[in-house]
């Protein structure tokens, strides 16, 4: 397959090694991983993951609760 010249792969193009797909991989992790955590939840994201914590303590996945008082009578995104 004859590909134009600024398409080409160049002179560092080719196959890449088993290592250096290892190595990449590894190292994509890590930089995805590496802060997990490290910043604090947003207002929105804290309700949320209240909301979620509360479902999977009571087991009740029906009903939306914010400290243990059901707020059924609004929407999820002004609870």
């Amino acid at each position: 397959m004859n590909c134009p010249p600024e398409f080409s792969a160049g002179e560092y193009g080719g196959k890449i090694s088993l290592k250096q797909e290892i190595f990449f991989w590894l190292t994509a992790v890590l930089f995805l991983f590496i802060f997990l955590g490290s910043a604090p939840l947003g207002h929105t994201e804290s309700t949320w993951a209240e909301i979620s914590r509360e479902m999977l303590m009571t087991g009740n996945f029906w009903h939306t609760a914010i400290n243990w008082q059901l707020c059924g009578d609004k929407n999820l995104m002004n609870c």
